[in-house]
């Protein structure tokens, strides 16, 4: 008999609250910020690194954030101008963790499982609506490669993917089924499919929970004659992303390029899920 993707509860043994609650959750790591002691990376001397939930997280575009830290419950990131996560600038301000550490820690197979799905979402403190910039929200094997990248972010009134290096699309909130202030950010992929979502709620414990803004593949041939379907088909190559690679990460962040300052940008808790 196959395995039900919801029959294995990682809380029984990390002592996770497992979000959705009992058998039914599919989340193998999680931290809540009101549990982690107060922390400025920005702060002469100040590790740049931290233990979230069990497992390491790194600060990087430390050069790019006026606030990059812990305060009061909240990880808290305010950046700088001309700082972002697509197109030519990769240096917006994020905390990341391993995909490896995150996967030795949670995972049931204690690795990655490239024959499940694996969704990474954020919660925000409270709904947001920028005006210009806004959270990040994703993972992949390495963002300055294209199609390695999967990351969900707000850019003031847009909705913005990237895929790594300078690939990146956005689409005004108002095309998309989403136009609400946001309080939850997600990624998702399996086999190189990939799902990139939001909600008005924080979503908390559930692994689709929220309106599918973007979907699509790591890597994906011209549609010509497929148009009228609205599917396409994936090419053949090299793996899509490679999650096991080392240099695989998941992470959250802020940015800001130009225009109206957004401000503190602030999580609340961050979940990881397997599913399968």
């Amino acid at each position: 008999m196959a395995e039900s993707p919801t029959s294995w509860n990682p809380s029984s043994e990390h002592g996770d609250d497992g979000g959705g609650g009992g058998d039914a959750s599919t989340v193998i790591w999680s931290v809540n910020f009101s549990d982690i002691a107060d922390h400025d990376f920005l702060a002469g001397g100040a590790s740049q690194t931290i233990d979230l939930g069990g497992v390491n997280f790194t600060a990087q575009g430390n050069a790019k954030a006026d606030k990059l830290e812990i305060h009061n419950g909240e990880l808290i990131f305010s950046a700088k101008a001309n700082s972002g996560h697509s197109g030519s600038a990769h240096n917006a301000p994020e905390l990341r963790a391993s995909f490896n550490d995150l996967m030795t820690y949670g995972a049931k197979s204690g690795a990655y499982d490239e024959d499940k799905m694996y969704v990474f979402r954020g919660i925000m403190t409270e709904a947001y609506s920028p005006g210009a910039g806004g959270h990040i929200v994703g993972f992949g094997e390495i963002d300055s490669t294209a199609d390695k990248d999967i990351s969900m972010q707000r850019s003031g009134g847009n909705w913005r993917m990237a895929k790594g290096s300078s690939k990146f699309y956005g689409v005004s909130k108002d095309s998309t089924g989403m136009t609400v202030p946001y309080r939850s950010l997600a990624v998702m992929y399996t086999k190189g499919v990939m799902s990139l979502s939001a909600s008005a709620d924080t979503e908390e414990g559930k692994w689709h929970g929220g309106t599918v803004v973007f979907v699509g593949y790591a890597r994906q041939a011209t549609r010509t004659g497929l148009q009228d379907s609205n599917y396409t088909y994936v090419s053949s190559g090299t793996p899509l992303i490679n999650f096991a690679a080392s240099t695989a990460y998941a992470g959250v962040g802020g940015w800001y390029w130009s225009g109206g300052n957004p401000g503190d940008l602030k999580f609340e808790r961050l979940e990881l899920h397997e599913v399968g």
